[in-house]
């Protein structure tokens, strides 16, 4: 996708640094279909944590992958697929900080050892006025081994300098509705400077980011503004969404702060620092009987606001932010490789331990226990994708070549490590997904056996036309080398 496709006026930019994109629909108008050949506009890095057995991907979109049945058409499988690092507990780190990079671990304080692809394709293709977006829901890792560094970024510039990635739905919101990323501060806060968090609180209830642009949106709603009927009812459908996205992040920052969070939401945010571990905890509280180990391991459950709420949150933040042009390029992690607190709603089932613990006992055998229940983890974790999957996918929100954002969109979908189980975590048949790409990606089951998790990144550069060797080529195969193995999948 090259930066001289887009013509339209795309944003609209009030006082303080508001930022509003409009829909691509109505901003982009010449934007066409990936086809073959042809690199879709978006690209999504979305990581899950504690690997995904053999068993559960050779058994298909059924059982823990049923979430994402109603995708297949729209989904290639990539499994068989080998991590060249030593099987180990030691992988969590060593498989998160290759995730999307393709190079190995540059050190454990140091993080990984080269540019993840939503940078390198920001860096290349992403157009005046897009941000980078990376997002990440899950407990900070620096209690569970390992370094946070590795444990819990995605997104890297270059060897061991991370992108800094956001998890509190208020970061988010002030993220892409402002020109948050080191330039002018909080969008009510022109000055620069950090704003006092409690007074953007307060402003926040009274004020909505509508008001900083509020001629400019009524210009483009009316007759006057040479749109079609269609588009200005895009346009006005959007605006009314932006408001109401708004007032859930309002609610969910007054539920965050009253639960004692430790930094209130907003402050720092635009400082360059890491976002703080959120005070968020799932569905249900954790009980002595359903959160059974020590309780420093778990997300602090001394608010209302729930892990599956922020969630849900986030990604239709994240998903309007793509729907509006105002990201092309990002990363979203949906938990974290060793987090070691339960899933609570899953204690009615039978599953009081964490995925991590059922991951170090799994065994390959459907009538196996830690199988089951592990099976039920991984299932929960690919319903919360699938919810993303499908805001994407909304046809109420159309681009302009008449395909949904995922049809336009390619979303990598892994995790750190293969088939866990025998008290060890293996590099071993790991599996991946790509969903959209909207004809530039091959749908279906692709096996492969010995092709290493780099050659794979190294077809998704392909996909996306991004034009250069992508990760160690070191780490490539004879067949990866050829380019006649994994690229199968890139039409």
């Amino acid at each position: 996708m090259s930066r001289s496709a887009y013509g339209r006026r795309r944003f609209l930019y009030g006082l303080g640094g508001v930022t509003i994109g409009l829909p691509v629909a109505a901003s982009i108008p010449n934007l066409v279909r990936a086809a073959p050949g042809q690199a879709p506009p978006r690209y999504v890095s979305l990581y899950f944590g504690n690997g995904l057995p053999r068993l559960f991907a050779d058994n298909g979109y059924r059982g823990p992958l049923g979430p994402l049945s109603p995708f297949q058409s729209k989904l290639a499988m990539v499994t068989g697929l080998n991590m060249n690092e030593a099987n180990s507990s030691s992988i969590h780190w060593t498989g998160t900080s290759r995730f999307g990079v393709g190079h190995r671990m540059a050190g454990q304080t140091v993080g990984a050892g080269g540019e993840s692809l939503d940078n390198a394709l920001h860096r290349k293709f992403a157009p005046p006025g897009s941000i980078l977006l990376p997002v990440n829901l899950t407990r900070e890792a620096d209690n569970l081994g390992g370094d946070p560094r590795t444990r819990h970024y995605h997104s890297w510039k270059r060897a061991g300098t991370w992108n800094r990635e956001v998890q509190n739905p208020r970061d988010v919101w002030n993220v892409v509705f402002s020109d948050c990323m080191g330039q002018s501060g909080d969008p009510m806060n022109g000055s620069g400077t950090a704003p006092d968090p409690e007074a953007v609180r307060r402003s926040r209830y009274r004020h909505s980011v509508l008001d900083a642009v509020k001629g400019q949106y009524e210009e483009i709603v009316s007759s006057r503004s040479g749109y079609s009927a269609g588009i200005r009812g895009l346009v006005s459908d959007h605006l009314e969404l932006v408001r109401e996205l708004e007032k859930k992040v309002a609610d969910m920052t007054a539920r965050l702060e009253s639960g004692g969070s430790e930094t209130p939401m907003g402050s720092g945010t635009c400082e360059g620092a890491p976002s703080p571990a959120l005070n968020i905890v799932p569905e249900q509280a954790c009980t002595p009987s359903l959160c059974s180990t020590d309780q420093s391991q778990y997300i602090r459950a001394n608010t209302d606001a729930n892990w599956n709420e922020v969630w849900r949150l986030n990604a239709e933040l994240y998903a309007m932010a793509l729907r509006m042009g105002r990201v092309h390029y990002g990363t979203l992690g949906c938990t974290g490789g060793g987090d070691r607190y339960a899933i609570p709603e899953l204690g009615s089932r039978g599953v009081n331990k964490s995925p991590h613990e059922y991951a170090h006992d799994f065994r390959a055998d459907w009538n196996n226990d830690n199988a089951q229940k592990f099976a039920l983890c991984v299932e929960w974790i690919m319903e919360k994708i699938a919810y993303f999957l499908q805001l994407l996918d909304d046809s109420a929100w159309p681009d302009p070549n008449g395909g949904t954002v995922l049809d336009n969109t390619l979303v990598m979908i892994g995790t750190e490590m293969g088939t866990p189980g025998n008290g060890q975590h293996n590099g071993d048949y790991m599996t991946f997904f790509l969903a959209g790409g909207g004809g530039r990606i091959q749908s279906g089951v692709h096996r492969f056996a010995g092709n290493t998790d780099t050659e794979f990144y190294n077809a998704v550069a392909r996909a996306m036309n991004l034009g250069e060797t992508f990760g160690d080529s070191r780490e490539f195969t004879d067949s990866g080398r050829q380019g006649d193995a994994l690229f199968g999948i890139v039409r």
